[in-house]
């Protein structure tokens, strides 16, 4: 996991197994965020909504400097696809994925190009408010969030 601070701040996962990862985006700051891992990663293996096997990672992290981070872009795909999303800013269609939100989560998942368990990447809002495509600051200035990322592979 690289939580990337800075202007232009972003969340990136891989799966070395699968040669694939997940990536999060964030909308260029007017401010320099700065990411704080709360605790280590810690391993983690979830089923599918069909009862299929993922694996992965949970971890706790906060935001300081931006009192509201936008989201621009989730991308769950391989390895190449989230290097090229970087460098250009595009990815293919057949990987778009809309997210979904409850209460205080927004989710993005999707099965792989085969049919296989795919991935899925949820961010909870644990300080701070969610605000459709936007996190939100609380009161202290601080975003809190618990960054779930899995993967069929």
């Amino acid at each position: 996991m690289l939580l990337r601070s800075g202007s232009d701040p972003r969340i990136l996962i891989a799966f070395p197994a699968g040669n694939s990862g997940i990536g999060l985006w964030f909308s260029h700051s007017t401010q320099p965020v700065t990411w704080t891992l709360i605790g280590r990663p810690q391993p983690l293996m979830v089923k599918d909504e069909r009862g299929r096997p993922l694996y992965g990672m949970t971890a706790e992290a906060s935001v300081t400097g931006a009192t509201d981070l936008s989201i621009k872009q989730a991308v769950l795909s391989s390895v190449r696809v989230l290097r090229d999303y970087q460098a250009q800013g595009t990815f293919p269609a057949e990987v778009a994925t809309n997210p979904t939100v409850q209460n205080s989560t927004i989710t993005w998942a999707r099965d792989r190009l085969d049919g296989a368990a795919g991935y899925r990447l949820s961010i909870q809002i644990t300080q701070g408010a969610l605000r459709a495509d936007h996190l939100e600051a609380g009161s202290e200035g601080r975003i809190a969030l618990k960054i779930t990322a899995v993967s069929g592979e």
